[in-house]
């Protein structure tokens, strides 16, 4: 004869584990819905803010996890706050910082037209880079780590950071302008290729590192290229 105190003792024990199961499938599910990744395009149909969620299709506003593409909306984007992203996509329009830090975290970061000013702009860790397709302006201070990076038909305002890390041989077919100091690292294993074809123009002082494994060219296939400011080439052993 089975003892009812064991049956009852096995059966509470069961509906412990299949709560313990139930909380377990929640709070993954939970976890799954927190970490969601949303593409958000700017639309401005609300305001020119940024934070309001009706500015932005879907309805929401931009976090950590989220790609962003700024597009020509019903208004300009203006930043309110220091704000960190994943990816990028900029096609046209303005965003305005407000003297603010925009971070970038994801893996890529592409700008074809338009402009960004009034603050700080940061790619931190991106695996590609492309500043430039049709004359985007950059009036901002920028900072930029990416494995890969080209650069072409943009105007660089102020001051511009760029360090590239990876492997790949990167080309840019200039016509770009320097206006503030710029400093550009290679600490990568490729080649980073300024000029090619068409001249670029360094207005303030220009520093170039070399400290990884490959090459740094300036002026590599284009005349006329304009050195305004003190020019300094670092190449490390």
């Amino acid at each position: 004869m089975i003892d009812r105190c064991v049956i009852y003792q096995f059966e509470t024990n069961n509906f412990i584990m299949k709560s313990y199961f139930l909380l377990s499938v929640i709070l993954v599910c939970c976890n799954v819905f927190a970490n969601a990744q949303t593409n958000y395009t700017w639309n401005g149909n609300t305001s020119t803010a940024w934070n309001i969620a009706t500015n932005w299709t879907p309805n929401g506003i931009p976090s950590t996890a989220d790609n962003v593409t700024i597009v020509t909306g019903s208004r300009n984007c203006n930043l309110a706050a220091n704000t960190t992203i994943n990816n990028i996509t900029f096609t046209s329009g303005t965003l305005d910082l407000g003297n603010n830090t925009l971070t970038a975290n994801g893996t890529t970061a592409t700008f074809t037209a338009g402009t960004i000013q009034n603050g700080t702009f940061t790619i931190s860790g991106a695996t590609t880079t492309t500043i430039g397709s049709s004359n985007f302006i950059m009036n901002c201070m920028l900072n930029v780590t990416s494995a890969a990076i080209t650069i072409t038909k943009t105007t660089f305002q102020n001051t511009t950071t760029i360090t590239k890390t990876g492997a790949s041989n990167d080309q840019s077919s200039g016509n770009n302008i320097f206006n503030g100091a710029l400093t550009i690292t290679n600490s990568g294993a490729g080649y980073i290729l300024l000029g090619n074809g068409n001249a670029d123009q360094f207005n303030s002082t220009a520093t170039f590192n070399n400290t990884g494994s490959s090459h740094i060219y300036v002026a590599y296939n284009s005349s006329n290229n304009i050195f305004n400011g003190v020019t300094t080439f670092n190449n490390s052993p």
